[in-house]
């Protein structure tokens, strides 16, 4: 391998870790709302400061 091989593996890689990090990021946004959905009613007030509810 030359170093313009070596470039672009390191280039594929950073993009792949860089789209995997979105996708990480995406999850935790699923969890968190998730999670409040399954407040019991007196925590409605955390659900809408998330705008979940009306």
């Amino acid at each position: 391998m030359d170093d313009d091989d070596f470039h672009d593996e390191i280039a594929q890689l950073e993009a792949r870790s860089e789209a995997l990090t979105e996708s990480i990021e995406r999850c935790r946004k699923i969890s968190l709302a998730a999670k409040l959905t399954n407040l019991e009613p007196e925590d409605k007030p955390g659900k809408k400061r998330f705008g979940l509810f009306g």
